[in-house]
């Protein structure tokens, strides 16, 4: 791990291994010295372009696999299987962020498809749980003309 040398204020970069002034990292709580382990040079340079569409496009796609485990191509393939439409309602609108949500099983990471926002927040408010559902349906149906 890169000590911080607090007597001269300065810190060994894990990427470039030159000495820094600590001015010269971002912070990052969840490191033991409270600086990131690379210098501001070198994680610019780990990024892809700074280009503010290419940045985001990057974060969406590094948080979807971090979270569901879709990779952007696995992405890409199942909104093609799926005709480009929510796998539960069929709209072609993604709602929210106007971007698709993807489905997974939080017990066992098993992707399962593609969701508009409305259908994503329908099944997460009731816990992805069938029974749950299934009342919900029965529900819905003694109630309909």
């Amino acid at each position: 791990m890169p000590a911080l040398n607090s007597d001269t204020g300065t810190k060994l970069c894990s990427s470039c291994k030159n000495e820094q002034s600590v001015s010269g990292y971002w912070k990052n709580s969840s490191s033991f010295d409270g600086l990131d382990y690379q210098c501001k040079d070198c994680k610019r340079k780990s990024r892809p372009s700074q280009d503010k569409t290419n940045a985001k496009i990057y974060a969406r796609n590094w948080n979807r696999k971090k979270h569901t485990g879709f990779t952007s191509e696995e992405f890409e393939a199942k909104l093609v299987e799926q005709g480009g439409k929510c796998a539960i309602c069929g709209t072609d609108e993604p709602g929210r962020n106007k971007d698709w949500n993807a489905d997974h099983c939080h017990n066992t990471g098993q992707k399962r498809g593609l969701l508009c926002n409305k259908c994503n927040l329908g099944i997460g408010h009731l816990n992805d749980d069938p029974a749950l559902l299934q009342a919900a349906l029965n529900y819905l149906l003694r109630y309909t003309s």
